[in-house]
């Protein structure tokens, strides 16, 4: 079966570690101000009154809000930027993009020689921020397997967390590096802020660009080709997987670029189809509503959190460093690996909110009863809960976020949807850090009822109303929101599954019409509209031809009765002549029965007949050149149709005696093989000497 196997070459896993490096880039970035606000030396060379001392409250308060606030907003930006350019230039250019901001971003932080650059310095690095950590996740999930897919996509939050880890150990060291060193402590750890960005902005061009997305694109043979590479295993020398998964992607992309036609473009169908307008809620409170599920608050404010439960000097930032060691080496990963293995991401989400609330309900207590005090005990069990919150938040929350926004929407609308759902956690956050700092000032441990009540309400929100994703694959996901299904791989049955990889493994790689129906006829991609419009058929797709770009009507008519009368001839050789030359030409070649191939053989003659009578005039009183237009008729669709198979005549069994007989076909068939551009594009097929065979003899 095409399923066995890991289903995740080395080249995948390889692929996304690297991609997750962007991860770890956000988790530094958006942690290192928590470092940051517990160096003394910051306070000092930015003129800023440190806890305790008079002005804090009305002028580091806010500095440290805007801060935060300014790179949520950079952040928001980031994510609403990456719902066009996702799809114009790709995954792949997107998180070079986003590599390239973080890098600038923490230049500007790092350099900086006032608050206000400093503050630039946020903006642009949030922005890079949420253009990677909107890419990441979504890249993630395209690349993975249905099997595979939780603890690819997790690594996007297992380095996201690194990047926290990392920032507050490199804080922690820092903390001991003022003295004579300056304002060493707090640019350092700034400046680092680029070094993951380089990384990934140096090694992206070796990445392979998203199949799904070559795929929507057009480009079918560079998307086999990755696919092959993601896929392959000594268990599939065939490659069926890639293949199935190739397969069943193009089909399903091929059917919702046909159902997003009846809406127009892409937004009219995100705003109008019942179905993506759930989809986009979902998404937006699944980021919402982990936002608000606290992980922020507590990790940029941690140092605050311990000062208050009695903790000085280095001890915050070193308690904050252990404390995000844990999720980086523990939780996270964990949470990455459950994910294959329990199958249900809302009860993953559930179980984590449900901790949530009891951690931090614990918490709350501890802090309004023993905050401010030197009662060592109730201290401790404060800084336990903190731990205890991220037990649970890291394992059944952090990985969930990104793993279910990336796997709702259909190809066409993910990156509108995951900007849309990004869009929704910098929000949340903005709203947060900004009200966190005054909530913690002056409601105290009432703050923490934020997390608590929303969590409450969250939990029956995911259970009724979230759908589940687990080991489906992303295009099937649209059978849970209500849609069709083009191919059914994972579900199939055993019976529907070998069929379809005995069809598979009689192909070759070339003989898959990219983006065809059932991949057996072609398709013309209409690859300028957005996304890509697909048209079958041959007479369809020469109508769509001349209606898209023959504005001249070189190739068709201006006059309404000259059209009609077109259409008449084309319908007759698509119902007529077309399939039933091709069925004398199956029975001519594959069976003995003498009936089937003398009756198909008749008819063909017979309709051949009636364009003879039709050229010459029998009805009309006037010969023909061509099938259609005023007078002896103009060259048009209508001849190009029927004479691509007209011409082979002798190849089907005809003697060139029979098809001498009706002289006007003749003279047709040869007429419209001279023409220039025919000749242009035939190549040598129209070379009497090389093939004779092809040019009718009428004299």
């Amino acid at each position: 079966m095409g399923t066995f196997g890991s289903q995740t070459s080395t080249y995948n896993k390889l692929v996304a570690i690297f991609v997750a490096v962007g991860s770890m880039t956000y988790g530094y970035c958006s942690s290192i101000i928590s470092s940051t606000i517990g160096q003394p030396g910051w306070y000092t060379y930015f003129d800023l009154p440190q806890e305790g001392e008079p002005g804090y409250a009305s002028i580091t308060t806010p500095a440290i809000s805007t801060a935060n606030g300014v790179f949520s907003a950079g952040g928001a930006v980031g994510t609403l930027f990456i719902m066009w350019s996702c799809d114009y230039f790709g995954r792949k250019v997107n998180i070079q993009l986003g590599a390239f901001f973080s890098m600038f971003g923490g230049a500007l932080q790092g350099g900086a020689n006032s608050l206000k650059m400093f503050q630039a310095g946020r903006f642009v690095c949030g922005l890079g921020i949420g253009i990677l950590v909107t890419v990441c996740p979504m890249y993630l999930s395209e690349m993975s397997s249905a099997f595979r897919r939780g603890w690819l996509v997790g690594h996007h939050a297992i380095f996201l967390v690194f990047g926290y880890m990392l920032a507050g150990w490199v804080g922690y060291a820092c903390y001991f590096a003022e003295g004579g060193l300056g304002s060493f402590g707090w640019r350092f750890p700034l400046c680092l802020q680029c070094l993951p960005a380089i990384v990934l902005l140096l090694g992206s061009p070796w990445l392979p660009r998203s199949p799904r997305w070559l795929i929507s694109k057009g480009k079918h043979e560079e998307a086999k080709i990755v696919l092959q590479k993601l896929r392959q295993s000594p268990d599939d020398p065939d490659n069926l997987v890639a293949k199935e998964e190739y397969f069943q992607t193009a089909e399903q992309i091929r059917l919702e670029a046909e159902r997003l036609s009846t809406y127009g473009n892409v937004w009219n169908a995100v705003l109008r189809k019942k179905s993506y307008r759930k989809r986009m809620a979902i998404g937006f409170l699944t980021q919402w509503g982990a936002e608000f599920g606290g992980p922020l608050i507590i990790n940029n404010y941690a140092v605050l959190l311990y000062t208050n439960l009695g903790m000085t000097g280095g001890m915050p930032l070193l308690l904050s460093a252990v404390w995000l060691t844990t999720a980086g080496v523990i939780y996270n990963p964990l949470g990455a690996w459950l994910h294959d293995k329990v199958n249900s991401r809302r009860g993953m989400y559930i179980t984590g909110f449900v901790g949530i609330i009891i951690s931090t309900s614990c918490l709350a207590a501890m802090t309004s009863e023993y905050a401010g005090t030197t009662n060592r005990v109730g201290n401790g069990f404060g800084i336990f809960f903190i731990y205890l919150y991220l037990a649970f938040q890291g394992t059944f929350c952090d990985t969930t976020m990104y793993l279910y926004v990336s796997e709702i929407f259909p190809t066409e609308i993910r990156p509108i949807g995951m900007g849309f759902s990004l869009f929704g956690q910098f929000a949340a956050t903005l709203i947060l850090l900004q009200t966190a700092p005054m909530g913690f000032n002056n409601a105290g441990w009432k703050y923490y009822l934020v997390i608590i009540c929303w969590s409450a309400v969250f939990i029956p929100v995911i259970y009724y109303f979230f759908p589940e994703t687990a080991r489906l694959t992303l295009e099937e996901i649209a059978k849970n929101f209500g849609e069709e299904v083009a191919v059914h791989v994972t579900d199939a049955t055993d019976e529907e599954k070998a069929q379809l990889e005995r069809d598979l493994a009689g192909r070759s790689d070339s003989s898959e019409p990219a983006g065809s129906v059932r991949g057996r006829i072609p398709i013309l991609i209409d690859n300028t509209r957005s996304p890509p419009h697909p048209v079958m058929e041959s007479s369809a797709e020469l109508l769509y031809l001349v209606s898209s770009i023959d504005k001249d009507h070189q190739f068709w008519f201006s006059d309404t009765i000259d059209q009609s009368a077109a259409y008449q001839w084309l319908s007759f050789w698509h119902a007529s002549g077309q399939p039933i030359q091709g069925q004398y030409n199956y029975f001519r070649r594959n069976t003995t029965d003498p009936h089937a191939t003398t009756r198909f053989r008749d008819e063909v003659l017979r309709i051949y007949q009636v364009l003879e009578a039709h050229l010459s005039g029998k009805h009309s009183g006037h010969a023909r050149e061509y099938l259609a237009g005023p007078g002896s008729g103009k060259y048009s669709i209508v001849d190009i149709n029927a004479w691509a198979w007209i011409r082979t005549y002798r190849s089907i069994g005809f003697s060139e005696d029979e098809i001498a007989a009706w002289t006007h076909l003749g003279q047709w068939v040869n007429r419209i093989a001279e023409r220039p551009a025919v000749q242009r594009g035939l190549g040598e097929w129209y070379d009497e000497d090389v093939h004779p065979e092809l040019v009718v003899r009428t004299e």
